[in-house]
Order: structure tokens, then C-alpha cells, then sequence
């Protein structure tokens, strides 16, 4: 659990970095090939936490009380900024059309989990 758990933190730490470098905090992306670079490196890292996500496996009742303590906070938090970011967007009159089609996502692959697990578990 431990070596799952350093890498995972290694990966979002790393993530989050290479998010912040597409914001452009220091005017350094005036070069296609900096972007590009970015995004495929941006793409490597997520990919990699997609597999390290997929083949964990819980240890114990409290591993998976942790894990799913974790994904319902991340499930709010980002249900939360969507939601403001249409409503601001709205507001404004010009709401981006990725901001509906993630939040619609998010909302629909919540109910697809729900109808599943109720089913088939």
C-alpha cells in the first residue's frame, strides 16, 4: 500500500505541475513545440495514474473506507468548480462549452455507477 500510495502522490504532485504550465504563468509558451511538449507529457503522466488506478487493489476495510472517503471528496470538489465555473461563465453570457460537456459527464458517469452497482453488485 505504501508504494501505491507514493506514487500515486508523486504522480498528482507531478500532474498538477505540468497543469500549472499550461496555464503559462511565465509567458514561456510562446512556442508551439513547449506546448506540445507539455501536453504530451501531460498525457504520459496521466495515462500512467490511469493503469496505477486500475490495477489497485484494496488491503482492508480501511484502505477502502480511505479510498472511497478520497473519491467522493475529489467527486465534490470537482462537481462544486464545474457548477461555479457555468454559473460565472453564465453570468457573463459566453459559457464554454467544455465546462457543460465535463460537468455533464461527471453528472451521467454518477448515474451509470449507481444504476450498475444496483444491479449488477
Amino acid at each position: 500500500m505504501q508504494k501505491t500510495f507514493y506514487a500515486e502522490v508523486t504522480l498528482l504532485t507531478l500532474l498538477s505541475t505540468v497543469l500549472l504550465f499550461l496555464l503559462n504563468p511565465f509567458d514561456m509558451m510562446m512556442q508551439i513545440m513547449l506546448s506540445v511538449g507539455v501536453v504530451a507529457l501531460l498525457v504520459i503522466l496521466y495515462i500512467t495514474k490511469f493503469i496505477i488506478i486500475w490495477r489497485e487493489k484494496d488491503q482492508d476495510e480501511r484502505d477502502a473506507s480511505h479510498r472511497f472517503y478520497s473519491s467522493w471528496v475529489s467527486y465534490a470538489v470537482t462537481s462544486v468548480l464545474l457548477f461555479v465555473g457555468i454559473v460565472v461563465e453564465g453570468l457573463s453570457g459566453n459559457v464554454n462549452t467544455w465546462l457543460i460537456i465535463a460537468f455533464s459527464g461527471l453528472l451521467i458517469s454518477k448515474l451509470c455507477a449507481l444504476v450498475y452497482l444496483r444491479i449488477y453488485k
